[in-house]
């Protein structure tokens, strides 16, 4: 079985800034009620766990892919999300950004936390590229269906013709 990332004083230090956050120790982190809630109801609408806890400071570079992957789990069987149970968000409170660190716009002089950052935004870059990607290929699909639609409505226009 694999182990989850053991997280060093400098990120438990910035995990801890974040208000998605309630407790935090160099092996295991605590999230407060509401960002469960808020979570589980993205989820549950289609966001991906990945983006969801990126937003919040809580990039899968600094707890890891598997972290994530665990609490959605764990949060689902909990049944947070579900009317009633956990925080839920009051009218435009995820918008506000209310998740994201104060911390994670600011420089440190740390140089991991930096490398870290960097990191996320390489990936988000990556990901990015990657919707841009199929984004791209679906415009071209419907440039296609869209041609191949207008030459047989111009079929049918002249054969019409032809019969009048």
């Amino acid at each position: 079985m694999a182990s989850v990332p053991v997280l060093n004083d400098e990120q438990v230090v910035y995990l801890r800034s974040l208000r998605a956050v309630k407790r935090v120790s160099c092996n295991r982190i605590r999230y407060t009620e509401e960002f469960k809630g808020h979570c589980m109801e993205r989820y549950f609408n289609g966001d991906s766990p990945a983006v969801i806890f990126r937003e919040a400071g809580l990039d899968s570079a600094i707890i890891g892919y598997k972290r994530i992957e665990r609490c959605i789990a764990r949060w689902r069987k909990e049944g947070y999300g579900i009317a009633g149970k956990g925080g839920t968000m009051t009218d435009g409170e995820a918008d506000d950004g209310i998740y994201k660190s104060e911390s994670a716009r600011k420089t440190t002089s740390g140089g991991d936390l930096r490398d870290t950052l960097i990191a996320q935004q390489v990936h988000r870059i990556d990901e990015l590229e990657r919707e841009l990607k199929r984004m791209r290929k679906r415009c071209h699909l419907l440039e296609v269906r869209l041609e191949e639609e207008r030459h047989v409505t111009v079929g049918r226009d002249s054969v019409e013709t032809r019969r009048a």
